[in-house]
C-alpha cells in the first residue's frame, strides 16, 4: 500500500520549494521591475505554485506549474541582457525542474532520481554562463559560441534518447 500524497516518505517536500521561491527572489532583484516588486512576484510564483500542487483540484496534472511558470516569463522578459540575471534564469529554470522532479506523488529522492536528466541542462547553464563571461566584450564569438553549443546539447539529448533501454534480466524459474 502506497503512502497518501505529503507523507514523510512521499515527495513535494518543502526544501524544493525553498529553492525555487529564494532563486526566483534573487532573480526578481535583478529584474526591470521595481526593486519590492520583483522578488515579491517571484516569491508568490513559487508559493503560488506549492500551494496548488498540495491544496487545488488539478494536483496530478501539470497545472501546478503554471503560476511559476508565469513568473519566469515576466521577469525574464523584464529583465536587461547581463551575465548576472542570464545566470539567475538559468538557476530559476533548474530549481524549477528540480521542484517538478520532487512530485508529492511519487516517493521522496525526486531530486536525486532526477540528477541525471538536469544534469545536462546545469552543464549548458553553466557553460553558457562561462562562455559569457570569458569573451565579455565580443558578441558575435559568444553568439557562435551559444549557437554551437545549442546545437551539441540538442544533439546530446537526441542521441540519448535514441540509445537502447536496459530491460532488467527476470531470472529462469
Amino acid at each position: 500500500m502506497s503512502a497518501p500524497p505529503g507523507s514523510p516518505d512521499r515527495g513535494g517536500g518543502l526544501a524544493t520549494t525553498v529553492l525555487l521561491g529564494s532563486v526566483a527572489c534573487f532573480f526578481g532583484f535583478l529584474g526591470g521591475l521595481p526593486l519590492p516588486f520583483g522578488p515579491v512576484l517571484g516569491a508568490l510564483g513559487a508559493a503560488g505554485s506549492a500551494a496548488w500542487r498540495t491544496y487545488g483540484p488539478g494536483r496530478s496534472t501539470t497545472a501546478p506549474l503554471v503560476p511559476a511558470l508565469v513568473v519566469l516569463v515576466v521577469l525574464t522578459v523584464t529583465s536587461p541582457a547581463g551575465p548576472a540575471t542570464e545566470l539567475f534564469a538559468g538557476l530559476t529554470g533548474l530549481a524549477l525542474l528540480l521542484w517538478v522532479a520532487d512530485d508529492p506523488a511519487r516517493p521522496s529522492g525526486g531530486g536525486r532520481r532526477a540528477a541525471s536528466m538536469i544534469a545536462p541542462a546545469a552543464l549548458g547553464v553553466g557553460m553558457a554562463w562561462a562562455i559569457t563571461l570569458a569573451w565579455a566584450g565580443r558578441p558575435q564569438e559568444v553568439g557562435v559560441a551559444g549557437g554551437l553549443l545549442a546545437i551539441a546539447l540538442v544533439l546530446l539529448a537526441f542521441l540519448v534518447a535514441t540509445l537502447p533501454r536496459r530491460t532488467p534480466a527476470v531470472p529462469d524459474r
